[in-house]
């Protein structure tokens, strides 16, 4: 198994009412040939919360620690945890807004208490479900 950190370097984007969005750009990675699959790795409400290349990842009652996103990851990938009621339309705008480089943002780190967030690339799959 691999891990591939995502908690640094996260797209900082300040919204009216006191909201963040929160956005993280990265690569596929490379030599991924079946068996070997991605799964995307972080706390249940931060997962919950993510969007991967303007789609929803997850259900937001889903109670995963991980998702598989072999098949939905494209060259450049665009990772979004933007506040759970925020609407799809805006979601979209954000995203591409943050991708072709018109949106503003300031570079941090995730926030220790959105946890950590990590690619695993493992030939097994993985299931971290709360019991």
């Amino acid at each position: 198994m691999h891990t591939i950190n995502l908690t640094t370097a996260w797209d900082c984007i300040d919204l009216p009412g006191g909201e963040t969005v929160w956005g993280r750009q990265f690569g596929r990675p490379t030599g991924i040939e079946p068996p070997l699959q991605v799964w995307l790795v972080a706390q249940p409400a931060v997962l919950s919360r993510c969007w991967l290349n303007g789609n929803r990842l997850t259900d937001a009652t889903e109670q995963s620690r991980s998702v598989r996103v072999t098949d939905r990851l494209t060259g450049r990938n665009q990772l979004l945890l933007p506040p759970l009621t925020m609407a799809a339309a805006s979601i979209s705008a954000i995203n591409a807004g943050l991708t072709d480089g018109r949106l503003v943002s300031s570079r941090s780190p995730l926030p220790a208490d959105l946890g950590r967030v990590m690619l695993m690339i493992a030939a097994d799959e993985l299931d971290f479900r709360l019991s």
